[in-house]
């Protein structure tokens, strides 16, 4: 039988994607029939800790670490060797970078074990806002040794991935658009997989007009409101800002309108520099920050426009929810958006073009053609609801994942 070790760092998953997709993955797992062990760094314990909680999964916390968890590898690696035996059957699932050193620690400790790498993000996409063209001249200036100073953090953040992934037995892309720089610009050939994220239905597809309605009612949003809904991680990769700019037009035309931007930010500076954008439409834009999937289920439910604006994803578990619940989605061009949309098939796309005031243009004429257009919006949430159901669906994920590793 397959040990599977799940390794997470809480602190971040816990408000990130990462952190769904352990939910979801752990809950492929428990399909099948295997060991399942989660390994939480940084976990709200005081010390370190194991614990069977009667779900068939063997839990390992570890206490907060002062500072960045893998650079304790050689204090991991003790209890490693003490709590974990060696074996053929053994499977680690890493899901954070940097961990170079990490892995090979633990390669080093568990020589017969399995340890794969799965790529949530990479160490150049947002500085570079997902161009991965402009990635490709960086690498040439490195390997023709003329590297500008403005370059030098890309190339270092940018082999620390490939020591990450050359430390690896396998490692898994969730995109197309990851699986072929892998393939094309980091030179990973061998041990590559392509597996795009999977999420179990919560939503009892489609939701009525009467449920839209009481909700809206609970929460005192407007029935005749339209309603737009942003979901994620608010920073300038993902796009916020420029859909703060744009909505800031928009409900200046529209009387009644309401944007929904849920998600938090670390950087608080970038938080206060969202409200200062949005100040002029304040009573038409709300922040509920970061909310539970239960909380968040309602807010989609009574949303009429998902917004993705984001200039670079690997496989967004906001976008797969928006699809879930059926919503009509305008999305970007960015790099990995449009692996999960196509325009005309499950959203409409925006371009995010050479600027970040063409983009914002484009996304206003996006969102008004959309508001303009209830047939638009039938036509694609229906398509979008069954992109999740063939592409997205947690069965699909199951499958790919057994196949490739666990049988």
């Amino acid at each position: 039988m397959k040990n599977i070790y799940v390794i997470d760092e809480h602190q971040t998953s816990k408000r990130n994607g990462v952190g769904t997709f352990i939910k979801e993955f752990i809950y492929c797992l428990q399909q099948l029939n295997v060991n399942i062990c989660l390994i939480s760094f940084n976990a709200d314990v005081k010390e370190f800790n194991i614990e069977e909680k009667g779900d068939g999964i063997k839990y390992i916390d570890f206490p907060p670490f002062p500072g960045v968890f893998p650079t304790f590898s050689i204090i991991i690696e003790k209890f490693f060797r003490l709590y974990i035996e060696d074996s053929s059957e053994n499977i680690f699932f890493f899901n954070h970078f940097p961990c170079d050193d990490f892995l090979k620690t633990v390669k080093k400790s568990h020589p017969l074990s399995k340890l794969l790498f799965v790529i949530h993000d990479q160490g150049w996409t947002t500085m570079l806002k997902g161009d991965d063209k402009k990635l490709e001249e960086i690498i040439q200036e490195q390997e023709d040794n003329t590297i500008r100073k403005e370059h030098k953090y890309i190339i270092d953040r940018f082999e620390v991935d490939l020591k990450t992934y050359n430390a690896a037995d396998g490692v898994i892309s969730l995109s197309e658009d990851t699986f072929s720089i892998m393939r094309n610009i980091y030179k990973k050939t061998d041990n590559l997989y392509m597996i795009a994220n999977g999420c179990r239905d919560r939503c009892d597809y489609p939701v009525s007009k009467q449920q839209k309605l009481n909700i809206r009612e609970k929460l005192n949003i407007d029935k005749e409101e339209k309603v737009l809904i942003y979901t994620g991680r608010l920073s300038k990769a993902k796009g916020t800002e420029v859909l703060i700019k744009s909505f800031n037009k928009i409900a200046k035309e529209i009387p009644k309108i309401r944007l929904i931007v849920t998600g938090s930010s670390n950087n608080k500076e970038y938080y206060h520099h969202l409200f200062n954008l949005s100040r002029e439409v304040a009573s038409k834009i709300s922040f509920p920050g970061h909310i539970l999937h239960e909380e968040l289920d309602n807010w989609y439910k009574m949303a009429d426009i998902g917004i993705f604006p984001s200039y670079v994803e690997q496989c967004s578990y906001s976008g797969i929810e928006m699809m879930m619940y059926g919503l009509p989605i305008i999305a970007s061009d960015g790099f990995g958006v449009k692996c999960m949309f196509i325009d005309g098939m499950n959203a409409k796309i925006v371009k995010t073009g050479q600027s970040e005031d063409e983009f914002e243009s484009n996304l206003t004429d996006g969102i008004r053609e959309l508001l303009q257009s209830e047939s638009m919006c039938n036509i694609l949430g229906k398509k979008a609801r069954k992109t999740f159901e063939i592409k997205y669906n947690i069965d699909k994920m199951l499958n790919e994942y057994n196949n490739s590793f666990i049988r």
